[in-house]
């Protein structure tokens, strides 16, 4: 069970690069600049203490950085996987470089084959089921001050059951979540976010197609939502409220997610290159072949 854990991993980074691409500008890959996002982000698992970090996230066109610091940083996943992930996404492909700077070593997969080898080698089958009944979002009005802006505040519901046989062993997993958003109408993309945006209401090629058909839904779902409060202004807060239910118990998991600050840089091309001197390694939660 540790190893398929790990597996589940390796769909954060792409699940972060996507949702920061929503507040990133349109560059291309050679383009000049590119876009630094911060937020903190934190996270707080079944009643217990409160883990934060601090997430950067450099984008430039379809290449991705995230750098992640602070206390949460050395605590799982990040302390499994590394703290750095560089993406370079395509209509066919993901291309995932994991970086460990505390060892010094780098990781390279392409994240779509490297989910059909698990799936082959654990004899991992999903398949996904989606409520639509309550894939939806409501807006509650006044938000309050967020921030020091005033805010407008959204809602959004989701429910996903999955049924997962792994190695022979059939069990159940429901996600029920509650998503707060608070949107600060003063604070109004620029017309090369509000593109990006509107390009991030599909998945890349190569995510769709890492994702089961539920999970796919649910993320289209999100990018809706995403598309439609960015019409109003930027989202400065976001607050997730989860519910796992699997045949082992019940798992809660909050998260909150805070806009910190937004700046242009340089897009130099040392940002996406693996440092010298790093190691190729094979993470551990991988199964062997």
């Amino acid at each position: 069970m540790l190893k398929v854990r790990g597996i589940l991993l390796l769909g954060l980074p792409l699940a972060a690069a996507s949702q920061a691409s929503a507040q990133s500008s349109d560059q291309s890959p050679a383009a000049a600049q590119a876009t630094v996002t911060e937020t903190r982000v934190i996270t707080q698992r079944n009643g217990g203490e409160p883990d934060t970090v601090l997430m950067r996230t450099i984008t430039a066109g379809n290449r991705t950085r995230i750098d992640v610091t602070g206390p949460g940083a050395q605590r799982a996943p990040w302390q499994t996987v590394g703290r750095t992930q560089i993406m370079i996404a395509t209509d066919s492909t993901t291309t995932t470089t994991i970086i460990d700077s505390a060892r010094k070593t780098y990781w390279t997969t392409d994240i779509r084959a490297t989910m059909r080898a698990v799936q082959k080698a654990t004899g991992m089958n999903i398949k996904p089921g989606v409520n639509r009944d309550i894939l939806t979002i409501d807006s509650l009005g006044d938000g309050g001050p967020v921030a020091g802006y005033p805010t407008l505040h959204f809602r959004r519901h989701a429910t996903m059951r999955m049924t997962m046989n792994v190695l022979g062993q059939p069990t159940t997993w429901a996600d029920s979540m509650v998503i707060d958003y608070f949107v600060a109408p003063g604070l109004r993309p620029d017309s090369a976010e509000h593109a990006a945006i509107r390009k991030s209401e599909q998945l890349p090629g190569a995510a769709a197609g890492m994702l089961p058909g539920g999970a796919s839904e649910v993320a289209a779902a999100g990018a809706d939502a995403m598309l439609r409060m960015h019409k109003i202004g930027r989202i400065v807060e976001t607050v997730t409220q989860s519910t796992a239910t699997t045949d082992g118990g019940k798992m809660t998991n909050l998260r909150v997610e805070q806009f910190v600050s937004q700046r242009t840089i340089p897009a130099s091309d040392s940002l996406f290159s693996i440092p010298e001197g790093y190691k190729k390694a094979r993470p551990g939660f991988l199964p062997t072949t």
